[in-house]
């Protein structure tokens, strides 16, 4: 039997709480290894084997220091109350795929703030992937189809859910990546900036992931599985569909610059084949404007290192021009006039 408090050196009082007051399917006997996770932002997270499967207990706290952000002081209990809520609601859509994107929750401890889910059906990060501009478009279109169904389920039955709406903490976000960023820009481009944020704002058409980005997204021979979804939002659609575009957008650009329209349009076809009420909106135009921005703050926003550091400067450049021409255009601009 594994000595869990003394692993690592590090007190796992939690998880060992959990055990003694019982989580269905696991005991001590059961466990082979358990290890510290890294890269949490406000969370700890420890991978539990046992002899049959692997899981993932994830615990949130307070005051957490970190030395990027400037993190709202909001409290633990209700982060992870939202976390798993909406993880709940997403396990619970129909993918349409033999495997569930989403790992699902089996135990929860509300007084730690804390739970235990099932290890994900896939496990390389997407970054990986578009750092090698390696994406196929069956990866592509499996990460779109999980937002389109995820948001179709979603569509306006939540808007008035005060629980769902994280407003602290999307307007954390929207600083860093929309009020930050246009003060980098012209007026002009700052000005389109801008009243996107304020759209953003205004809108609570569904439940967003909020922080869908390609450490979130982990793929496989099952296709994808969606990960961390402690920073979701009611919002447009067109951000999350952005927030990861960008990064399929950026990487296609750096290694294939030849399918870059194609592989743009597919993604967008197929989320809006899918989620059809999207057609009535006007999506194509907000997920330009959104994705301009993204794709621009993924270059000047503070955490940059994480996401380009693959981009040669003069990719980089011509990113950056790109994303501005598409932010006054408002509409898809794939190669720069410059």
């Amino acid at each position: 039997m594994i000595n869990i408090e003394e692993k690592e050196g590090i007190t796992l009082g939690s998880f060992n709480s959990a055990l003694d007051k019982g989580i269905p399917g696991i005991k001590r006997d059961d466990i082979k290894e358990v290890s510290v996770q890294h890269g949490g932002l406000f969370n700890s997270i420890l991978k539990v084997e046992t002899f049959k499967e692997t899981f993932y207990y994830k615990q949130y706290l307070n005051d957490v220091e970190n030395l990027t952000y400037n993190l709202p002081d909001i409290d633990a209990s209700e982060r992870a109350e939202l976390a798993i809520k909406v993880q709940l609601i997403s396990g619970q859509c129909n993918y349409n795929e033999p495997h569930n994107p989403v790992p699902e929750i089996v135990y929860v401890d509300h007084e730690s703030n804390a739970f235990l889910m099932e290890e994900a059906n896939t496990s390389q990060p997407l970054i990986e992937v578009l750092e090698q501009g390696g994406l196929s478009d069956v990866q592509l279109t499996k990460v779109s189809s999980f937002l389109a169904y995820f948001h179709k389920t979603t569509y306006n039955i939540y808007s008035d859910e005060e629980s769902l709406s994280n407003v602290e903490f999307r307007d954390f976000k929207l600083s860093l990546q929309y009020d930050d960023i246009a003060e980098l820009l012209t007026e002009k481009e700052a000005s389109v900036v801008l009243k996107c944020k304020e759209k953003h704002q205004k809108t609570q058409q569904c439940v967003l992931h909020g922080d869908i980005n390609s450490r979130n997204i982990l793929v496989g021979k099952k296709g994808v599985s969606v990960i961390d979804f402690e920073q979701s939002h009611l919002g447009s659609p067109s951000y999350d569909v952005a927030y990861i575009l960008s990064e399929i957008f950026i990487s296609f650009y750096v290694h294939n610059k030849n399918s870059l329209k194609e592989k743009i349009d597919l993604f967008v076809s197929t989320y809006a084949s899918i989620f059809k009420d999207v057609n009535q909106m006007s999506y194509e135009k907000d997920i330009a404007v959104h994705l301009a921005i993204q794709i621009i703050y993924r270059f000047l926003g503070p955490s940059a290192h994480h996401w380009t550091y693959y981009v040669s400067d003069k990719d980089k450049e011509e990113l950056l021009n790109i994303s501005k021409e598409t932010l006054l255009s408002g509409s898809f601009v794939f190669e720069t006039s410059n």
